[in-house]
C-alpha cells in the first residue's frame, strides 16, 4: 500500500511539469510511457532509501544494547559456587531488563494501532533479545544443577520456579515473533493479541524479579550451613600413635581426590570427607607436636573451601599442603603416596555467550 502511494505521488508531481513544459515554445510532445517509467525509478529508488534507514536504526540500536561478554569454558575447578551464583545472578536480570524494554516498545508501537515496518523490526529485535537472555540463563542454570543440585537441593527449589517463569516467557515471546513474521499488515491485525502476549510476558518476568532476591539469599545460606555442618562435624577417631595419625591424614587427602574424580563433589562425599577432617584435625591437636598441630588449621581450611564450593581454592591448596608434609619435624621424612594431579574431568560448561 504504502509503495502506491509513492507512486501516485510521484506521478502526479511529475506529469503536470513534464506537461507544463510541453506547452512551452519548440517543445515536443511530452512522451508519456517515459513519464510512468521515471515515476516507477524514483518511487523504487525511495523505496530503497527507505529501507536503508530503516535497517541503520535498527543497527544502531542493536550496537547500543549491552551484550555480555561470553563467559570462558569452565568445569568445576576453575569457577566457584559464588562465581557461577554471580553470573546466574546477572543472567536473569538481565531477561527480566530485556522483557520490560520490550514491553515499553510493543506499547508503543501499538498505541496507533498500526504497527509500520520500522517499528517491525524494533519488535523483532528486542522479542529477540528475550529469547537470548533467556537461553543465556538457562545454559548457567544447567551448570549450576550439573555441580551443586545435590548440595544446594534448597537454593535448585527457588532456581527451578524461576527457570519455569523464563520458560513461560521464552514461550510466548515464541508466539510474537510468530506473529510479527507474517509482516507488518499481519501483525497490525494482531494487535490486541501482541498486546495481551507482551503483558504475560511481563507479568512472568516481575515474578522473576520478585524471586531473585530470595534465590540470592539463599544460595547463600546454603553454602553458609554446608561450611557450619561440615566444621562442626564431631571426631569419631582420634589417633595416638603417628601411623594411625599419617593413615587419617592419607584417608583425608585421598577423600578428596577420589571426590573429585567426576569433577564435583556429592553430599555423601562431602559428609564423609568432613568426618575424615575432624578426626585428623582431633588426631593433630592431640599429638603434641608443634608442627603436627599447625596442621590442623590448613585441614580447617580445606574441609571449609570444600563445602563453600570454592574447588579451585581446594585444588591448589591441597597441592600446597601436601608438599610441605616431608619437611616437618615430628614425619621423619614421610612422603604422601604417589597420587596424580587433581583432574579437571570433564564437567566442561561451556556456555555460548551472545552474539
Amino acid at each position: 500500500m504504502k509503495k502506491w502511494i509513492c507512486f501516485i505521488l510521484l506521478l502526479s508531481l511529475t506529469i503536470p511539469a513534464m506537461t507544463g513544459c510541453s506547452m512551452l515554445p519548440g517543445n515536443d510532445e511530452v512522451d508519456v510511457q517515459a513519464t510512468v517509467d521515471a515515476a516507477v525509478l524514483a518511487t523504487g529508488q525511495a523505496e530503497a532509501a527507505m529501507q536503508a534507514t530503516i535497517e541503520g536504526a535498527v543497527q544502531a540500536t542493536v550496537t547500543a544494547l549491552p551484550t555480555p561478554t561470553p563467559p570462558p569454558d569452565m568445569d568445576a575447578m576453575t569457577i566457584t559456587e559464588e562465581e557461577l551464583a554471580e553470573m546466574l545472578d546477572e543472567a536473569v536480570a538481565e531477561a527480566v531488563t530485556a522483557s520490560e524494554q520490550s514491553y515499553t516498545t510493543t506499547t508503543e508501537a501499538t498505541a496507533d494501532g498500526t504497527i509500520s515496518d520500522e517499528e517491525l523490526a524494533y519488535m523483532m529485535m528486542y522479542y529477540g533479545e528475550i529469547e537470548q537472555a533467556i537461553y543465556y540463563t538457562e545454559e548457567l542454570m544447567g551448570a549450576y544443577y550439573a555441580l551443586y543440585g545435590e548440595l544446594a537441593y534448597e537454593t535448585i527449589e527457588l532456581l527451578i520456579a524461576i527457570e519455569e517463569d523464563l520458560s513461560n516467557m521464552a514461550e510466548y515471546t515464541d508466539e510474537m515473533l510468530a506473529i510479527l513474521e507474517q509482516g507488518a499488515e499481519y501483525a497490525s491485525q494482531s494487535i490486541e493479541q501482541l498486546n495481551q502476549t507482551m503483558a504475560t510476558v511481563e507479568q512472568h518476568a516481575g515474578t522473576v524479579q520478585e524471586a531473585l532476591p530470595q534465590w540470592q539469599a539463599q544460595a547463600q545460606a546454603d553454602i553458609q550451613t554446608r561450611i557450619n555442618n561440615a566444621l562442626a562435624t564431631p571426631p569419631q577417631n582420634i589417633a595416638s600413635e603417628l601411623p594411625d595419625m599419617l593413615s587419617q591424614l592419607e584417608a583425608f587427602t585421598g577423600g578428596i581426590r577420589q571426590g573429585f574424580e567426576d569433577g564435583k563433589i556429592s553430599l555423601a562425599e562431602l559428609d564423609q570427607i568432613a568426618q575424615f577432617s575432624a578426626d585428623l584435625k582431633a588426631s593433630l591437636n592431640n599429638s603434641g607436636l608443634p608442627a603436627l598441630q599447625g596442621l590442623a588449621g590448613q585441614v580447617d581450611t580445606l574441609t571449609q573451601q570444600l563445602a563453600g564450593g570454592q574447588w579451585p581454592q581446594v585444588r591448589s591448596g591441597l597441592m600446597e599442603f601436601e608438599g610441605q608434609l616431608p619437611s616437618l619435624p615430628g614425619l621423619d621424612g614421610f612422603q604422601m603416596p604417589a597420587v596424580p594431579e587433581i583432574p579437571n574431568p570433564g564437567l566442561n560448561l561451556s556456555l555460548p555467550g551472545r552474539n
